[in-house]
């Protein structure tokens, strides 16, 4: 099987491969993730300061809840949302998250069907989006939907490799890659922050994004 074949082809092949594979990595995410997800403690540094009461804030794919957890301790007043399809993850994160009263994990697969309850002042992606194949552009939009009129939409995740064993790892790993995701952001939102970033001497590029709703 080529590694093109792990892309998925549907919204329903998405959710079934993902919870498999997160069956199976869930319990050493946290041990293997930190040397290759750079970026994440960055995007939070990069979101203009919200105000502290009364907002709303989603994380879609938030995984065993790292970044749940930095936006509770920024935002103990804000009432936020972790979104996954993978109970496994969820699992995890609910463990770390325990004496943390004001964040709701929902096991759910985000998107016109499943849109937030309430307008959302930032909704963030870490490392989720260029796995959601093939409706990132879905997802992307509603989120967009989602936004409070002076929301923003917060995105570290791959851009791009001129490695072909790094390309094919992530294809094994259903990433799509190649520059897609910074294009459709601009397009989208006004940036308030946007680089581009090199990891471990330019095997692959990674990016952080902070946009506001346009």
């Amino acid at each position: 099987m080529s590694p093109a074949a792990h892309i998925t082809t549907s919204a329903v092949a998405q959710k079934r491969y993902l919870q498999q594979y997160y069956k199976l990595h869930a319990y050493i995410y946290d041990l293997t993730r930190w040397a290759f997800l750079f970026g994440r403690k960055k995007v939070l540094k990069s979101i203009p300061l919200l105000p502290h009461n009364s907002i709303n804030i989603a994380e879609i794919g938030c995984g065993t809840g790292f970044n749940l957890q930095q936006l509770a301790t920024l935002y103990p007043s804000a009432t936020i949302t972790g979104i996954d399809i993978s109970a496994h993850m969820l699992r995890q994160a609910a463990k770390k998250l325990a004496h943390t009263p004001n964040i709701r994990l929902l096991e759910q697969q985000y998107g016109k069907q499943t849109p937030l309850t309430h307008p959302a002042h930032l909704v963030l992606f870490s490392y989720s989006l260029s796995m959601i194949n093939p409706q990132w552009q879905e997802v992307l939009e509603q989120a967009f939907a989602d936004l409070a009129p002076d929301g923003y939409i917060a995105v570290v995740d791959f851009h791009a490799s001129s490695s072909g064993w790094f390309n094919q790892w992530l294809q094994l790993h259903n990433v799509r890659i190649g520059g897609h995701l910074w294009h459709a952001l601009h397009q989208l939102l006004t940036p308030i922050h946007a680089q581009i970033y090199t990891a471990y001497g330019g095997v692959w590029q990674y990016f952080v994004f902070v946009g506001k709703k346009k």
